[in-house]
């Protein structure tokens, strides 16, 4: 009985070995995950006064691994930038924050 559980579980072992699993998962697999963190992140940094005039935040796509979520300086239209950014990597999930963005 030893011995066969033994092959069995041999056998098992041969049959996966040399099989890899690629599955790519998203760490920051949308925006609104995206959002979160970098709401989160704008408040430690900017406080939470400055933040709130700014929400909704709304996150961008920044080439096929990045998302880019910006906040605008009070009275500068949304649309041209100026205010804080942050670049979060969907894969791994990386943060790089760019203090004014143009």
């Amino acid at each position: 009985m030893i011995r066969m559980c033994a092959v069995f579980v041999m056998f098992v072992g041969v049959l996966g070995f040399g099989q890899t699993v690629n599955k790519k998962t998203d760490l920051v697999p949308d925006e609104k995950t995206a959002v979160k963190i970098a709401g989160a992140v704008f408040v430690a940094q900017y406080g939470e006064d400055k933040v709130a005039l700014s929400r909704p935040l709304h996150a961008s796509t920044s080439g096929k691994d990045n998302w880019l979520v910006q906040f605008s300086v009070q009275g500068v239209p949304k649309e041209t930038g100026g205010g804080p950014g942050l670049f979060i990597n969907r894969h791994t999930g990386c943060l790089s924050l760019v203090p004014r963005m143009k």
